[in-house]
């Protein structure tokens, strides 16, 4: 199976969850993309015409909460599909401890 995928990083200017939040953290978010392309040669597993694939993605956020599962349509009849969803993206929201003032070298 052919799969695309990027990561983009930012900083946001508060953390979402206000548990991580004291005015000493910042908070980056990372969205990882994700995009099933094709696949290739794929062993025909129905009797009475060929296989009908889909792409299944799983995102696991964190070890305690359920996967996000994200599908493909389903490609009717066909051993080397091509997927033309457009594609899928989670985002995760990181919290950093920024560094004190004082701490900070100076920019002379």
């Amino acid at each position: 199976v052919k799969v695309e995928w990027h990561v983009e990083e930012s900083e946001t200017d508060e953390c979402a969850n206000q548990d991580w939040y004291d005015g000493d953290l910042d908070c980056f978010e990372f969205k990882v993309f994700v995009r099933c392309v094709a696949a290739r040669d794929l062993p025909n597993t129905d009797r009475v015409s060929l296989t009908d694939p889909f792409c299944r993605v799983r995102i696991k956020p964190t070890p305690d909460q359920p996967p996000k599962i994200f599908e493909t349509k389903v490609v009717w009849n066909d051993l080397n599909p091509t997927f033309t969803d457009d594609g899928f993206s989670h985002r995760w929201e990181v919290p950093l401890i920024a560094p004190h003032p004082s701490t900070q070298p100076d920019n002379e």
